[in-house]
């Protein structure tokens, strides 16, 4: 084990990294959040990855993802019962529909399961956890013949409904036992620390938020036409992202209510979630369907154009009933590559990204009308709206993929030569301690005759 690590390290081959996640896109252009196979593609030339997902139904248990090697661990006896992480993440299904609870303990062991078979077979070098619970959890209670570094990454959802109450231990234990820790934003680690305890030694969390393709987004924002199911008169207003509590969506459509000048704004909402019904009545009862559109998901390949035919970004993010919240967003980054500014909360990890006044403005949670008037600051200023843009796009070159899997693959390389480390070392204690043995000096050997 030592050896083959070492030749990895060295850079005869590239070490191993098996990812373990419950959120990954079925297919290429599935518009699933895809955050996970964008950073295992920046890894790849460093790293040979494989990402361990959750099934659903119609899946095949192998396939390939942008080159990526995709394994899918059955966890129902039903394939149709399999939907407790497609479409959508696993927090927000249960909320929308508790009674998949009784999913979860299934899924946990059969990830579990799936986890342990690849390890015993194919000798993998890392683990990286996305989400510190489950997956952490899985790497850190490792049969001691498995057991390997991981490292676990927070994006918020795990820490933020689940550091209270009986979870809050098993997010300790795995935030302790991981060589490393990462979160999205600088109030996740905080938080981490909180849950670790105070005066805990050796916690190794580093902030690292994901990233985006910002050549892409840049130059595909700059060559795709304008969508033709775009309002085609008055300024638009975009939203990307799901249709969950979190998101604060209720709270935009309520803004263009607040100010005479949003009178003709139209609101376009790209996403789908378990709130749809709900806002669609929303927006029935408050007379604005005439300037609210639904146009449902679309993939990653058709973002840029509606980004780039749009005004402003709204991120109207708020921390859900359960405590749930953002920690910063990929619409952020990705609408700034699109050289598209955005108004949004400043709230989670958000402000970490958007400086109020310098590339975006930042309003309080939750508050409708200070929404409605910083749209209006932008939507009537185009010189600070296009000031705004320069300003974002210069910033999201700070969160480029190549930017954010150098400091991920840094992180990976300190947790294999320190688990390299810790081998030889006690591979030199019981070398040096049975040497001793054999010369009549150990344990129990009284070496200045006074006895022990």
């Amino acid at each position: 084990m030592v050896r083959s690590v070492l030749e990895n390290v060295s850079g005869n081959q590239k070490p191993r990294l098996l990812v373990t996640t419950s959120t990954l896109p079925a297919f290429e252009n599935d518009p699933e959040p895809r955050f996970v196979l964008d950073l295992a593609r920046a890894l790849s030339d460093r790293f040979d990855v494989t990402l361990l997902a959750p099934s659903f139904p119609g899946a095949t248990r192998y396939s390939r993802l942008f080159g990526i090697d995709v394994i899918r661990f059955r966890y129902a006896p039903f394939r149709s019962w399999e939907r407790l992480a497609y479409p959508g993440g696993i927090m927000s299904r249960l909320r929308a529909a508790p009674q998949n609870w009784i999913l979860v303990p299934g899924f946990i062991i059969a990830q579990a399961f799936a986890t342990r078979r690849l390890l015993a077979s194919r000798g993998f070098d890392l683990i990286h956890a996305h989400w510190i619970v489950p997956q952490g959890l899985i790497a850190a209670t490792l049969p001691r013949e498995l057991r390997i570094p991981f490292v676990a990454t927070s994006h918020g959802g795990d820490v933020y409904t689940l550091g209270r109450g009986p979870f809050k231990r098993a997010l300790r234990y795995v935030l302790r036992q991981a060589a490393s820790v990462t979160v999205v934003s600088e109030e996740i680690k905080k938080t981490c620390e909180s849950i670790a305890g105070p005066g805990e030694k050796g916690l190794d969390i580093h902030c690292i938020p994901m990233g985006v393709d910002v050549d892409f987004f840049a130059r595909a924002a700059a060559d795709e036409s304008r969508p033709s199911d775009l309002p085609r008169e008055g300024p638009v207003i975009l939203f990307v992202g799901r249709l969950a509590q979190k998101k604060g969506v209720r709270v935009l459509v309520d803004a263009l209510s607040q100010r005479r000048e949003l009178s003709t704004a139209q609101l376009v909402i790209i996403g789908d979630g378990p709130l749809l019904e709900s806002l669609l009545a929303h927006v029935e009862a408050g007379a604005l369907s005439h300037r609210v559109h639904f146009l449902g998901a679309r993939d990653h390949q058709q973002l840029p154009a509606y980004m780039a035919s749009s005004d402003v970004i709204a991120v109207p993010s708020i921390e859900a009933s359960d405590g749930d919240k953002d920690g910063l967003p990929v619409t952020v980054l990705e609408a700034a590559a699109c050289s598209l500014p955005s108004v949004a909360s400043n709230i989670g990890g958000i402000p970490e990204f958007i400086t109020d006044g310098y590339n975006g403005l930042l309003v309080r949670p939750g508050d409708s009308k200070a929404l409605a008037n910083a749209l209006v600051r932008l939507l009537t200023d185009q010189a600070r709206r296009d000031a705004f843009a320069k300003a974002a796009l210069t910033t999201a070159r700070a969160f480029d993929w190549r930017v954010v899997s150098d400091q991920f693959s840094k992180i990976f390389f300190n947790a294999l030569t320190g688990n390299i480390e810790r081998q030889l070392g006690m591979k030199l204690s019981t070398a040096s301690t049975a040497k001793r043995g054999s010369s009549g000096v150990g344990p129990g050997t009284d070496t200045t005759g006074s006895g022990s």
